[in-house]
Parts: structure tokens; sequence; C-alpha cells
């Protein structure tokens, strides 16, 4: 097979060389690429979309082309460069362009650095005013999506803010990917996101918004502070592990204002980022933290504009303190980041590692999924009340330090190695059944992909299913193969429409390995996946 393939539009079909393929999720696939401009070689990401007959309607050119204009007026060091976006023939080998064929792309610089998953597992123990400073950059970055200052008024929607979209860069941090990116006026007949990070309004069928990008911020911020993914079907649990974050004066104000992003109800999230993570930085510094709120009863307290505010005025020394904490935190990553840099290394973090589950927007996509928006919505105002005054013991986190007492799901932990990033985490489908905290793995030709987790030898059980995702190719066959430190626990060749039924003792396991190869005959220039459902780990009793 080549080693590198081309796309570009259909004027210039071999513009961009594409040498890696990073993920594949339900509205496309992410690669790696180059682009020659004045005789040197750039880095770039190239987002390519399914391809789809309806491409050639003139609408849907002209949408493609409104959104190429618009993504690319937007200039802010915490928000990647959107370069090109183009319809141009499917991805092919050189000089093999087939004009009949209809895809959408879209180009951005690449961002030098890790994603949060990476960054997050590299750094256990991360100050929390580093934390801080990085959610903040961030913020400042989606306040001016949302503004349309530089899009004509026409705020823009990310649609998929989670932390394997958030690049952490020597100079910052920056929000990249966006090939999911739609105005706010848009009718897109799907909705698209990761299940820890998708709004519950958007889950249940209702169009994304300001809002549910915010809660994909809140959910990525409480990711950042806490380490793991949010549960938001146990927000009790959420809570209690804020109230355990070291670093913070006042757990409980702080818990409560980080949560408010996350609110099942739209309405009542705090409407500004920056401001929002502006009363962050006073929570890692202060314990004044205002129990007043103008919110309905029982939501969390917050001012008119959604931030925490000071119980009494300070001292003027004290005030002046924090005043200087909170523009350090913001100038440190919006002013004080001027670029990212571009670079021709192999950095296997850099960019957005991480496929991205697309939801239909219409029927039932899956029982579970909904009976998990369900009870979200139902029991979030209550817990906030209710584990104020109550210390939880909590499931360990990956690389966390408290032992295991509850079952939890490795879609929720952060590999330690994996074979060129080809994995995700999110909602997807096997045999009809959708599960909402998969692991999927990116299969490319015959070639063998690996995907491997830590446990600590703090696990007792391992149950799942395991299979080929429902929309890869209908002759599909994989092989896969699950060790613990090297021993083989499961071991089966399995096609699609069938289902493996995982269940392998842990017991004393540090290093678990999840492998898979595909045994079909492989297409030219795309990945399918292998989905394990719901894969939990039970702790010793």
């Amino acid at each position: 097979m080549p080693t590198q393939f081309y796309a570009g539009p259909s004027e210039d079909s071999d513009r961009y060389i594409l040498t890696e393929m990073r993920s594949r999720g339900g509205e496309g696939e992410l690669w790696v690429g180059w682009v020659t401009v004045d005789g040197q070689q750039l880095l770039v990401a190239v987002k390519a979309y399914h391809p789809s007959p309806s491409l050639a309607t003139s609408e849907l050119f002209e949408r493609a082309r409104g959104q190429a204009e618009i993504l690319r007026s937007i200039e802010h060091p915490n928000l990647i460069k959107v370069r090109e976006v183009f319809i141009g023939p499917a991805i092919h080998e050189l000089g093999m362009a087939d004009p009949s064929t209809s895809v959408v792309y879209v180009v951005m610089n690449w961002a030098n650095g890790e994603n949060l998953n990476s960054w997050v597992a590299r750094n256990p123990t991360r100050d929390l005013l580093a934390s801080v400073r990085l959610i903040s950059g961030l913020a400042a970055g989606i306040d001016e999506l949302h503004s349309g200052r530089r899009t004509g008024g026409i705020p823009v929607l990310h649609r998929d803010i989670k932390p394997a979209n958030v690049i952490v860069g020597e100079d910052g941090v920056r929000l990249v990917d966006f090939g999911l990116a739609r105005f706010a006026s848009s009718d897109f007949a799907t909705v698209a996101g990761s299940a820890a990070y998708l709004a519950p309004e958007v889950f249940a069928g209702s169009p994304p918004s300001a809002a549910s990008d915010r809660f994909g911020f809140g959910a990525t911020a409480y990711f950042l502070v806490c380490g793991v993914n949010p549960n938001h079907a146990n927000p009790a649990e959420m809570r209690a592990r804020l109230l355990q974050v070291p670093g913070i004066v006042d757990q409980s104000g702080f818990a409560d204002h980080m949560m408010a992003m996350m609110h099942p109800d739209p309405a009542r999230r705090p409407t500004a980022c920056i401001e929002w993570a502006e009363g962050l930085a006073i929570g890692t510094v202060t314990s004044n933290f205002s129990r007043q709120t103008s919110g309905p009863p029982g939501g969390p307290p917050i001012d008119p504009q959604g931030v925490l505010v000071p119980n009494a005025p300070a001292p003027k020394n004290r005030r002046g303190l924090l005043v200087g904490v909170i523009i350090g935190v913001i100038a440190l990553i919006g002013a004080g980041v001027a670029a990212i840099a571009l670079t021709s290394g192999n950095d296997e973090s850099a960019g957005s590692s991480e496929s991205t589950t697309t939801v239909e927007a219409t029927t039932s996509s899956s029982a579970k999924a909904s009976t998990t928006t369900s009870s979200t919505s139902t029991s979030t105002t209550s817990s906030t009340s209710s584990t104020s005054s109550t210390t939880t013991t909590l499931p360990d986190s990956p690389g966390g330090l408290i032992a295991p007492t509850a079952t939890q799901y490795l879609a929720d932990f952060s590999p330690v190695d994996n074979a060129g990033g080809n994995y995700s985490g999110g909602l997807g489908n096997l045999s009809g059944v959708a599960y909402t905290r998969s692991v999927m793995v990116n299969v490319s030709g015959n070639d063998l992909t690996f995907v491997e987790y830590d446990l600590g030898r703090k696990f007792a059980r391992l149950k799942g299913s395991a299979g080929p995702l429902d929309d890869v190719p209908s002759d599909t066959v994989f092989k896969i193969q699950i060790y613990g430190d090297g021993a083989s626990l499961f071991d089966q060749t399995i096609k699609l429409g069938a289902v493996g039924t995982i269940d392998a003792d842990l017991t004393n396991v540090l290093r678990l390995r999840i492998q898979v190869t595909n045994l079909a005959k492989p297409t030219c220039c795309s990945a399918i996946q292998a989905i394990f459902g719901d894969l939990s780990l039970t702790p010793p009793t």
C-alpha cells in the first residue's frame, strides 16, 4: 500500500499530501498532511467528510463556500486557524483523483503540542492554578467564537468541545478541529459530540447552541480539574470529586461554580465563559464565595452574569492581590499567546487524536443513551444541596491515589500507550445497540492496532461487548484480543453484526492491552472501527 495519499479542490486535486489518518468518526476522518507554500512545506490537519452524492447540489456548495469564508476570518491566539474549506475529489493516490466523487474538506493549521487527555495523564500532580490558566485561555477563545465579532455578527458554534480537541503547547492552549463548526443559524440534520461532553438538550434532539458549547467547555474544565470524564448520570459523585480537589479554600463554593456550567437547563448556564473562568481563579485563592443567587431556587450561587462573587468587599491589599491573580491568569493565556508554532516534526500528540461520534437528531438513537440523559436532567439540581456537607469515597481516577470502591468504565481512562493515537471514546453502535461509554479503535489496512491502559492492579473483573462498529463495510472481520500483563484474557474473530462477550479476570493486572487486527481486504485510504461497548472495571469486593 502507498505511504501517502492526496486531496485538494477539483482544479488542484493533489494539493495536500496526507501522511497519516489520526481519527475517524461518524462525519469523516482527520488526517495529518502537508502543503507547499512559497517553497516551504507546512504541516496541516485535514478533515475529510465522508463522500455523499448530495454534495453536488448548488445549495450545499454555497453553504460550504460561505462556511469557508467565515471560518477563515477567525483570528484568535486560543483558536486554531482554518486555512481552507473546499469541495474536491475523494482522497486518492497521486494523480488518481476520481472527478465523479465529491467530498467536503476543512484544512486547519497544525498546533504543536499535546491534547488535554495526554497532558492531564502526564501531569497527575498538576497545580490547580495552572489548570485554571488553561481553562481561562480556552474560555477566551470560545467567547470570541460566540461573539460574532469577526464573522459579521454571526456567532460560530464549535459543537465538539472536549479534551481531545484542546491542544496544550509551550505557549498556551488552543481549541482545534473546526471540522464540525457551524453558524448558530445552521439547520444541519445531525448533531455531534462525545457523550461525556455533549449537552443533554442536544443529546435529546434539540439543535446545538452557544449554551451547548458552554456545556462542553464546563465538562472539559471539570476533566482538567478532576482528571476524569464527568459522569452526568451521577452529579452527586461529580460534586464529591470537586470537594476533594486540593488547593481550594472553599470547596463547596468552587464545586457550585464548576457545576453551574454543566447545568441541565441551558438557560441557567453562565453566559460568559471568561467571567466564569475568573470565578474559578478567585476560588483557588480565597474563600469569599457568595451564597446569594439570582437564579431560581435550588440553583448554584451565581450573580446575574453567571459568576460567583465575594460576600463582602475585601481589604484593598487583598482585592489588589485577587485582581492581580485574575489579570495574570487571563493575560498569560489570552494576550500573551501571539501564536502556536507550526512544526515539521512527527509529534504524535499534536492536533486532535480522537474521533467524533455523530448522533442522528431524529429518531431513537439509543434507549441507553436517552436513559442517561434523563437521569442527568432530573437529578442534578437536587444533588447540589444534598451533597455539600457529605464526604463521599470515590472510585479511583486514572493515576490517582484513592482506592476504587465502585464500578468504572474503561472509556473514562486515558491510554498510556497506543498505535498512532488510533482510539476514541464516546457513543457507538454495536449490532444495533448504542453504548454511551465505548472505546473505539481505528484500524487502517491490515495493520495491527492496539491501546494500552494502566490499571494499577486495582480491579478484579472486566466485562463488556466487542465487535465491528455498525457503519463499517459489510465484509469486515476483526481479530480482537485483550491481554493483561501479556496473558491472554480474550481472543475472538468477530464479523460485522456479531458481538463478542467479554468477561475476564483482572486480579493483580497492571497493564491492560486491547488489540485489533483487520482480517478483511483493506480499502484504499480509510480506516474502520472496532467498538468495545461499556467495558466495566469492577474493584475487588
